[in-house]
C-alpha cells in the first residue's frame, strides 16, 4: 500500500473534508477534526499511519465494526475512503474527555462513578460481543466520556485492534495485542485464541485503577507486567482503597481470574454484580445489558420441511444465514416474558449511593441470570428485510398479471364481439335498412 500522508491544518481529503485540528495519535492511526465544505458539518477523521498490509486490513476491520455496531455507544461512521491512496474513515465528533484524562486530572475516583462507568463499558460491549467482535484494548484511554443531548455516557472507542469471530485470523498466534497493563494472561500468550471473557479481565484491571489510580499488578518494565499478570494474584484492592466495599474487591478479583472458566461468565452477569455498588445511573444502564446481550441467548428448532416459509434466507442475530434443517433463534429473557420478573431486589430495591458511599446493611448476591431452554412451539421471529422486501415482490407481480390477464381477456372479448358484428351485417345489411318493394 502507499506511504501514509500528513495531514496539516487547512488540507482537504477526498475534495470534501477540510482538516481543522489533530485530535490525537496512535499506533495505528492519528484523529483529526474535519469539516464538511458543502454541508458545514464537524467530524473526526481517523487516516491510518502504518503502511503495511496488516495494518490495513485492521483499519477496515474497524470500519466495520464501527458500521455494524455505531449507535449510541459506539461511534457512528459516516464515510470512508482513501487519501493519497492511504485508507480513512470519518466517524462522528464527540465532545468531551476519556478516563484516563479524567484520572490525571481529579485522582481516583468515587466508587460509585468508578462502578457506573464500568458497567456504561459493558453496556457499549454487549452488543459487540453478540456480534462476535472482541475489543481485545478495554481501557481507560478508550472509555470516552462524552456529552450527547445534554447528558455524559460512555463511548467505547477505538476498535482497531478488535478481533472479529466471523472473519479470518488477522493476528499471528504469537502476536500480542493491546495495553499491557489491561491485557488478559491468554492474550498475553496469543491475542488471536481469545473470546469475550479476555474483554471481562480488561474491564476488571480498568475498574482496578479507576478506583486506585495504580495498575492491579506490579512492574517497572514491560516484561516484569507481563510476568506478574502471567504469575503473580493482583494486588488486593482494598489495601490500596480502604473505603472499598468487600463485595467489590471479589467482584474485580473474579474478573482478574488467571483462567477464563472463573470470570463471569458475560458482560451481562459483570453488570449485574456490580450493580449492587452502583448509583442509580449505573443500574439504570442494566436493561440496556440485557437487550445487546439477549441475540446470543439462542435456542435450537429442528425442522422437517428444508425450508418453511422462506426461514433458510431469514438472517439471525449474528447475521448468518440459518442452516437449511436447524434454525437458530432468538429468545427474550425468560426472566421478564415467562415470569415478568422484576429487577433483582439488590437492583431495583437499592438505595442510591452517593461517590464513594459503601452500600448500607447486607450486600444480597444477584440470582443467576435464567438461561432460555427449548420450547416446543415459539412465535416465529420477525421476517427479515430481505424477506419483506421479496414478499412485496411476489405481490406486486401477482397484481401485474392479474391485470394482465383481464386486458388480454379484453382484448379477445373485443376482437370476438367485433368479428360477430361485421358477419351480422355482411348477411342482413345495416340495421333498420328495408328491402326494396318496387
Amino acid at each position: 500500500m502507499s506511504q501514509p500522508a500528513a495531514l496539516a491544518v487547512g488540507d482537504v481529503v477526498a475534495g470534501k473534508y477540510r482538516v481543522e485540528s489533530l485530535l490525537g495519535k496512535g499506533g495505528m492511526g492519528a484523529v483529526f477534526s474535519v469539516v464538511h465544505l458543502k454541508r458545514g458539518s464537524r467530524h473526526a477523521l481517523k487516516l491510518l499511519t502504518q503502511a503495511s498490509r496488516t495494518a490495513a486490513e485492521r483499519f477496515l476491520r474497524e470500519g466495520r465494526a464501527a458500521s455494524t455496531l455505531g449507535g449510541k455507544r459506539i461511534p457512528v461512521i459516516h464515510d470512508q475512503g482513501e487519501h493519497g491512496g492511504v485508507p480513512f474513515m470519518v466517524l462522528e465528533l464527540l465532545e468531551g474527555h476519556d478516563l484516563d484524562r479524567r484520572l490525571a486530572s481529579r485522582g481516583r475516583l468515587p466508587v460509585g462513578e468508578a462502578v457506573d462507568y464500568v458497567i456504561e463499558a459493558c453496556a457499549a460491549l454487549a452488543p459487540a460481543h453478540a456480534h462476535g467482535f472482541i475489543h481485545r484494548d478495554i481501557k481507560p484511554a478508550n472509555l470516552f466520556l462524552a456529552k450527547k443531548k445534554e447528558h455524559e455516557l460512555i463511548v467505547l472507542l477505538d476498535f482497531g485492534v478488535a478481533k472479529d469471530n466471523k472473519a479470518g485470523a488477522l493476528t499471528a498466534t504469537n502476536s500480542v495485542l493491546g495495553s499491557p497493563q489491561f491485557i488478559s494472561p491468554e492474550q498475553l500468550l496469543s491475542s488471536r485464541d481469545v473470546d469475550a471473557r479476555a474483554d471481562i479481565w480488561s474491564l476488571g484491571a480498568t475498574l482496578f485503577e479507576l478506583l486506585t489510580g495504580a495498575g492491579a499488578f506490579p512492574g517497572r518494565t514491560v516484561p516484569d507486567l507481563c510476568t506478574a499478570i502471567l504469575r503473580q494474584p493482583p494486588r488486593s484492592l482494598r489495601e490500596l482503597r480502604a473505603d472499598a466495599p468487600e463485595g467489590l474487591e471479589e467482584v474485580v478479583r473474579d474478573c482478574l481470574r488467571k483462567s477464563p472458566t472463573e470470570r463471569p461468565a458475560d458482560v451481562g452477569v459483570l453488570a449485574q454484580r456490580l450493580a449492587v455498588f452502583a448509583t442509580e445511573r449505573g443500574r439504570a444502564v442494566l436493561p440496556e445489558i440485557e437487550r445487546g446481550l439477549r441475540t446470543i441467548k439462542t435456542f435450537r428448532l429442528q425442522v422437517t420441511d428444508p425450508d418453511p416459509e422462506g426461514l433458510a434466507e431469514t438472517q439471525v442475530a449474528s447475521g448468518r444465514p440459518a442452516p437449511a434443517l436447524e434454525r437458530t433463534l432468538a429468545l427474550p429473557d425468560l426472566a421478564e416474558t415467562a415470569f415478568g420478573a422484576p429487577a433483582p431486589p439488590s437492583v431495583a430495591g437499592a438505595p442510591s449511593m452517593g461517590p464513594g458511599a459503601a452500600p448500607s446493611g447486607p450486600i444480597v448476591a444477584a440470582p443467576p441470570r435464567v438461561e432460555p431452554v427449548p420450547m416446543p412451539l415459539v412465535a416465529a421471529p420477525p421476517p427479515s428485510r430481505e424477506r419483506r422486501r421479496r414478499q412485496r415482490r411476489r405481490r406486486h407481480r401477482a397484481l401485474l398479471g392479474f391485470f394482465l390477464v383481464l386486458l388480454v381477456a379484453a382484448a379477445i372479448a373485443g376482437w370476438w364481439f367485433g368479428r360477430q358484428g361485421s358477419r351480422m351485417m355482411g348477411e342482413h345489411g345495416p340495421v333498420g335498412a328495408r328491402p326494396d318493394c318496387g
